[in-house]
Protein backbone atom coordinates (compact mmCIF):
# COMPACT_ATOMS: atom_id res chain seq x y z
CA UNK A 1 0.00 0.00 0.00
CA UNK A 2 1.39 3.49 -0.93
CA UNK A 3 1.73 6.66 1.68
CA UNK A 4 -1.98 7.41 0.13
CA UNK A 5 -3.37 3.60 0.39
CA UNK A 6 -4.10 1.27 -2.69
CA UNK A 7 -4.47 3.56 -5.11
CA UNK A 8 -3.92 7.49 -5.17
CA UNK A 9 -5.13 9.94 -7.64
CA UNK A 10 -4.07 13.59 -7.53
CA UNK A 11 -5.94 16.63 -9.19
CA UNK A 12 -3.86 16.38 -11.89
CA UNK A 13 -5.65 12.60 -12.94
CA UNK A 14 -8.96 14.17 -13.19
CA UNK A 15 -8.41 13.81 -17.61
CA UNK A 16 -7.54 10.29 -17.15
CA UNK A 17 -9.59 9.29 -14.66
CA UNK A 18 -12.88 10.85 -16.23
CA UNK A 19 -11.66 9.68 -19.71
CA UNK A 20 -11.55 5.92 -18.31
CA UNK A 21 -15.51 6.39 -16.79
CA UNK A 22 -16.37 7.39 -20.40
CA UNK A 23 -16.74 11.41 -19.90
CA UNK A 24 -15.07 13.44 -22.15
CA UNK A 25 -13.93 16.96 -21.93
CA UNK A 26 -14.29 19.00 -24.45
CA UNK A 27 -13.69 23.19 -23.33
CA UNK A 28 -14.52 25.85 -21.18
CA UNK A 29 -15.81 27.64 -23.50
CA UNK A 30 -19.24 26.51 -24.06
CA UNK A 31 -20.23 28.24 -20.71
CA UNK A 32 -20.44 32.06 -21.27
CA UNK A 33 -20.23 32.41 -17.45
CA UNK A 34 -16.77 30.06 -16.90
CA UNK A 35 -18.25 28.07 -14.78
CA UNK A 36 -19.20 24.94 -17.03
CA UNK A 37 -17.33 22.48 -19.23
CA UNK A 38 -18.70 20.51 -21.71
CA UNK A 39 -18.01 17.24 -21.71
CA UNK A 40 -18.88 14.14 -24.49
CA UNK A 41 -20.34 10.89 -22.74
CA UNK A 42 -20.44 7.54 -24.22
CA UNK A 43 -22.85 5.30 -23.59
CA UNK A 44 -20.89 4.21 -19.97
CA UNK A 45 -20.31 7.88 -19.01
CA UNK A 46 -24.06 8.62 -19.56
CA UNK A 47 -24.82 5.56 -17.33
CA UNK A 48 -22.59 6.67 -14.62
CA UNK A 49 -23.90 10.85 -14.78
CA UNK A 50 -28.00 9.74 -14.44
CA UNK A 51 -27.10 7.43 -12.46
CA UNK A 52 -24.97 9.93 -10.02
CA UNK A 53 -27.98 12.69 -11.03
CA UNK A 54 -30.59 10.01 -9.43
CA UNK A 55 -31.70 8.78 -12.97
CA UNK A 56 -31.81 11.92 -14.70
CA UNK A 57 -30.62 11.28 -18.08
CA UNK A 58 -28.40 13.60 -20.57
CA UNK A 59 -30.04 14.03 -23.80
CA UNK A 60 -27.98 16.90 -25.67
CA UNK A 61 -26.20 15.32 -28.46
CA UNK A 62 -22.48 15.09 -28.38
CA UNK A 63 -20.34 17.79 -29.99
CA UNK A 64 -17.73 15.56 -31.63
CA UNK A 65 -18.22 11.64 -30.53
CA UNK A 66 -15.04 11.36 -29.95
CA UNK A 67 -14.17 7.25 -28.50
CA UNK A 68 -18.31 6.85 -29.00
CA UNK A 69 -19.47 8.98 -27.27
CA UNK A 70 -23.16 9.90 -27.57
CA UNK A 71 -24.67 12.42 -26.20
CA UNK A 72 -23.03 16.07 -24.43
CA UNK A 73 -23.09 17.55 -20.67
CA UNK A 74 -22.36 20.56 -19.75
CA UNK A 75 -21.06 20.48 -15.78
CA UNK A 76 -19.75 22.76 -13.33
CA UNK A 77 -16.33 21.57 -11.75
CA UNK A 78 -17.25 21.09 -8.42
CA UNK A 79 -20.05 18.26 -10.19
CA UNK A 80 -16.89 17.07 -12.03
CA UNK A 81 -15.17 16.27 -8.93
CA UNK A 82 -18.48 14.99 -7.15
CA UNK A 83 -18.43 12.47 -10.00
CA UNK A 84 -14.74 11.25 -10.04
CA UNK A 85 -15.26 10.44 -6.39
CA UNK A 86 -18.86 8.58 -7.03
CA UNK A 87 -17.33 6.36 -9.92
CA UNK A 88 -14.16 5.67 -7.98
CA UNK A 89 -16.85 4.55 -5.40
CA UNK A 90 -17.59 2.20 -7.88
CA UNK A 91 -14.35 0.85 -8.00
CA UNK A 92 -12.94 0.56 -4.86
CA UNK A 93 -14.71 -0.13 -1.18
CA UNK A 94 -13.37 3.22 0.11
CA UNK A 95 -12.79 6.50 -1.02
CA UNK A 96 -10.94 9.51 0.47
CA UNK A 97 -11.05 12.45 -0.81
CA UNK A 98 -8.14 14.89 0.14
CA UNK A 99 -8.44 18.71 -0.12
CA UNK A 100 -5.38 19.60 2.15
CA UNK A 101 -2.50 22.24 2.00
CA UNK A 102 -0.16 19.38 0.49
CA UNK A 103 -1.98 17.27 -1.78
CA UNK A 104 -5.85 17.42 -3.67
CA UNK A 105 -6.68 14.07 -4.81
CA UNK A 106 -8.70 10.72 -4.25
CA UNK A 107 -7.17 7.73 -2.13
CA UNK A 108 -8.38 4.37 -2.82
CA UNK A 109 -8.91 1.62 0.13
CA UNK A 110 -9.33 -1.59 0.16
CA UNK A 111 -11.33 -1.63 3.68
CA UNK A 112 -12.04 0.43 6.42
CA UNK A 113 -9.42 -1.75 8.62
CA UNK A 114 -6.56 -0.08 6.06
CA UNK A 115 -7.96 3.27 5.64
CA UNK A 116 -7.93 3.55 9.66
CA UNK A 117 -3.98 2.24 9.15
CA UNK A 118 -3.59 5.25 7.30
CA UNK A 119 -4.99 7.69 9.47
CA UNK A 120 -2.75 6.59 12.60
CA UNK A 121 -0.09 6.79 10.01
CA UNK A 122 1.84 10.08 9.66
CA UNK A 123 0.36 10.19 6.09
CA UNK A 124 -3.58 10.35 7.79
CA UNK A 125 -1.76 12.67 10.52
CA UNK A 126 -0.66 15.24 7.91
CA UNK A 127 -3.84 15.31 5.86
CA UNK A 128 -6.43 14.99 9.32
CA UNK A 129 -9.66 16.89 9.23
CA UNK A 130 -8.87 17.75 5.16
CA UNK A 131 -11.02 15.01 3.83
CA UNK A 132 -14.18 13.35 3.10
CA UNK A 133 -14.63 9.65 3.36
CA UNK A 134 -17.02 7.84 1.28
CA UNK A 135 -17.62 4.02 1.28
CA UNK A 136 -20.96 2.10 0.55
CA UNK A 137 -23.08 1.32 2.99
CA UNK A 138 -25.80 -0.94 3.50
CA UNK A 139 -26.28 -4.37 2.40
CA UNK A 140 -25.15 -5.41 -0.72
CA UNK A 141 -28.72 -5.81 -2.15
CA UNK A 142 -29.11 -1.37 -1.62
CA UNK A 143 -26.06 -1.11 -3.88
CA UNK A 144 -25.47 2.42 -4.61
CA UNK A 145 -28.93 3.52 -2.64
CA UNK A 146 -29.87 4.89 0.72
CA UNK A 147 -31.47 2.12 2.87
CA UNK A 148 -33.92 4.29 4.73
CA UNK A 149 -34.16 2.16 7.90
CA UNK A 150 -36.12 4.06 9.73
CA UNK A 151 -38.33 5.30 7.29
CA UNK A 152 -40.87 2.03 8.33
CA UNK A 153 -41.24 1.00 4.94
CA UNK A 154 -41.49 -2.66 4.01
CA UNK A 155 -40.17 -3.79 0.89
Amino acid sequence: MSEFGEKYYSQWDNRELLDSFGVNYLTGEACGLSMRGLYDLTPAGAELLAEFLGGCVPQSEAWNGRDGAKVSALLTHATVEDLISYGLCKRHPLVLRINSTYTNGWACFKSMADFEAWREADAGKVHEGKWRVYYASGTAAAGFRNQHVFSGRVE
